[in-house]
């Protein structure tokens, strides 16, 4: 606001804003295999019940992979309910693999026996939807 006498101490803050764009270069033909393992239950210690799913995406090849995970219980009628997702996930390269954290909504006496899971990475809906890996398991 003004001079600073001689004894005093003085702070002048300059805000200096900036924008990033990521931009992913393919050059030639490019590939990715991606697969999804270390499926593991991450359970709420108050309430005994599962909080999330913590699961490993995998990723070989020259390409990086973008897309969305989506976890669902198959009752053992063949019912399929979606429990947890999550959108916007990427593994790029030259990373090999990627740890993940799905929150989900387990609805109570759903893990009966017979349930399965089903894990589903598929690319964004501009990208085709399609599937780019999946796995399905017993309850775990």
């Amino acid at each position: 606001a003004g001079a600073a006498e001689p004894s005093e101490v003085s702070i002048r803050l300059t805000a200096v804003f900036g924008v990033t764009i990521p931009v992913i270069v393919r050059h030639g033909q490019t590939t990715a295999r991606v697969s999804l393992s270390d499926l593991q239950w991450e359970m709420d210690p108050a309430t005994r019940t599962p909080r999330a799913l913590s699961l490993r995406i995998g990723r070989t090849g020259s390409r990086s992979v973008y897309g969305d995970v989506t976890v669902s219980l198959v009752t053992a009628d063949g019912r399929e309910q979606i429990i947890g997702s999550v959108n916007g996930i990427a593994v790029y390269t030259p990373n090999a693999y990627r740890r993940l954290e799905v929150p989900v909504q387990v609805p109570p006496g759903s893990l009966s026996r017979g349930a399965r899971l089903r894990v589903t990475y598929r690319n964004g809906e501009d990208s085709g939807n399609r599937i780019l890996a999946q796995v399905e398991v017993g309850v775990l």
